[in-house]
C-alpha cells in the first residue's frame, strides 16, 4: 500500500506532468513494468480498487490514452519511441490483469473508445517497425495477446460446440493439448518428447504448431479431448496460462490432469478453486519416465485408452511405419512430405537425418523440391522453403535425442 500511494504513483505522474517521463533516472516505462509484475496479484488489484485508489484504472486509461496520441504522431526520437510503445504494452497488460475480474469490468466498458483505439494502433506500421528492435520482459505478453486477453474476458467469444464422448467404449486416438507457462519450456518439451511418439496421441503445444494468438489456442482448445496444464508458479502468474484454464473449466467444462512440476508446489488463489477436484499428478524428485507412466494411466482414465510406454523412447531406430507417420503429423509437417519420402522405420529416417544434416539444407531443398512437385503436380501441390526448414528442424532435433543411436 505504501509503496503504490508513495511511491510509484507520484513517480508515474511526476513523469507525465513534467513531460520528461522520467522519475530520476527511472524512465516511465520502467516503473510500469514494476506495475505489471505487481497487477498478477489478485490481492494487489482488489487494494488498489478498495483503499482509496477508485481512481487508479481510470488513470491507466489517461496515461494510455495520452501515450497512444504520443506515437500516433511519431514522436521525433526514435529511442523515445520505443519506450512510449514499451509503456503502451505495459499498460495493455495491467488492463489485461484487470479484466479477469467481474467487478472491475464496468470501467473497461466504460473505455471501450480507448480499448479500440489501442486495437487500431497495434495492427499500425508503427508497431511493425518499433517490435523488432525492442525487448520486452519476459513476463510481459505481447500487445497482441494482451488485446486478445482483455476481449476474451470482456466479451467471451462464442466456442464451437465440442462434443466429449463419455461413453466407456475404448478409442483408438486421442487429441491432447498441453497448456503451460513459456518460464518451463524444459519441462513441456521433456513431457512433449514423452507422449509424441505415442501413436495413439496427437500433442499439440504451442512451440511446436505455432499457434501463440487467442483465436488459434481457443481452436486447439476445443478441438483437443484432454488438456494437460503444468502446474507452477509460474503458471499461476501467467495470464495467458490463467485464461487457457478458465477457458477450458469455467466455458467448455473439459477434462483435464493437472500436471505439478514441483512436487512441493501448494496452489493458492485464483487457481486453487479451479483444479482443486481435478485429477492431478506430481513431478517429485523420482523417476521421469516412472511418473510419466502413472501420468498416461491418468490419460487412459479420462478417456478410455490402450496405450503403454513399452518402448525405450529415445529408440527412434525401432518405430514402425506408423509411428513415423506419426512423428511427421505431431511435427505439423506436410503429409506430403511424409508420402514422398516413405520411410518405413525410425532407422531409415535417423539415416536420412544423419545425411542431410551434414550439408547445407538449401542445397537439398533445390534437390527435392523438382522431383516433389512432379510427384505431386495433379494436386497441385508445392514445397516451400519455409515448410522444408520445418521438416529440417525437426530432424534436427530428432538427431540431437538419438545422438547414440544412430
Amino acid at each position: 500500500d505504501w509503496f503504490i500511494t508513495y511511491r510509484l504513483s507520484p513517480a508515474i505522474f511526476n513523469g507525465i506532468l513534467l513531460r520528461t517521463y522520467r522519475h530520476q533516472k527511472f524512465h516511465m516505462s520502467e516503473l510500469m513494468i514494476i506495475l505489471v509484475r505487481l497487477c498478477t496479484n489478485d490481492n494487489f488489484i482488489h487494494c488498489i480498487f478498495h483503499k482509496n485508489y477508485c481512481t487508479f484504472p481510470q488513470y491507466v486509461f489517461n496515461v494510455l490514452n495520452f501515450l497512444l496520441h504520443c506515437v500516433e504522431i511519431e514522436r521525433f526520437d526514435y529511442s523515445l519511441l520505443s519506450l512510449d510503445v514499451l509503456t503502451v504494452i505495459a499498460l495493455a497488460n495491467i488492463l489485461w490483469s484487470i479484466s479477469f475480474h467481474d467487478q472491475y469490468k464496468n470501467i473497461l466498458i466504460e473505455n471501450i473508445l480507448i480499448i479500440n483505439r489501442l486495437a487500431a494502433f497495434e495492427s499500425s506500421d508503427i508497431i511493425e517497425k518499433i517490435l523488432p528492435n525492442m525487448y520486452i520482459p519476459r513476463h510481459m505478453s505481447s500487445l497482441k495477446r494482451a488485446i486478445d486477453g482483455i476481449w476474451e474476458n470482456v466479451y467471451p467469444s462464442s466456442s464451437t460446440d465440442v462434443e466429449i464422448d463419455s461413453s466407456t467404449k475404448t478409442k483408438s486416438f486421442c487429441s491432447l493439448m498441453i497448456s503451460y507457462s513459456h518460464m518451463d519450456i524444459d519441462f513441456c518439451r521433456q513431457l512433449y518428447n514423452v507422449f509424441s511418439i505415442l501413436p495413439e496421441l496427437s500433442v499439440s503445444v504451442d512451440f511446436n504448431n505455432s499457434k501463440y494468438l487467442w483465436k488459434e489456442i481457443a481452436q486447439t482448445i476445443e478441438q483437443s479431448d484432454l488438456v494437460l496444464f503444468l502446474i507452477s508458479n509460474n503458471f499461476f502468474n501467467s495470464k495467458s496460462c490463467r485464461q487457457e484454464l478458465i477457458y477450458v473449466t469455467d466455458r467448455l467444462k473439459k477434462p483435464f490432469i493437472s500436471v505439478f512440476i514441483n512436487g512441493d508446489y501448494q496452489v493458492t488463489g485464483w487457481l486453487k478453486n479451479r483444479i482443486s477436484e481435478s485429477k492431478q499428478i506430481r513431478f517429485e524428485e523420482r523417476d521421469f519416465i516412472d511418473t510419466c507412466k502413472e501420468l498416461l494411466l491418468l490419460i487412459k482414465q479420462s478417456l478410455s485408452m490402450n496405450m503403454t510406454l513399452v518402448k525405450n523412447i529415445s529408440n527412434t531406430k525401432q518405430w514402425n511405419a506408423k509411428e513415423v507417420k506419426q512423428w511427421f503429423n505431431n511435427n505439423n509437417l506436410m503429409s506430403e512430405l511424409h508420402d514422398f519420402y516413405q520411410f518405413q522405420n525410425g532407422y531409415e529416417l535417423l539415416l536420412y537425418a544423419q545425411a542431410i544434416l551434414a550439408f547445407s539444407w538449401t542445397k537439398e531443398y533445390e534437390r527435392i523440391k523438382i522431383r516433389f512437385e512432379e510427384k505431386f503436380k495433379e494436386q497441385q501441390q508445392y514445397l516451400s522453403p519455409h515448410e522444408f526448414l520445418k521438416f529440417i528442424n525437426a530432424l534436427t532435433h530428432l538427431k540431437s535425442k538419438n545422438l547414440h543411436s544412430i
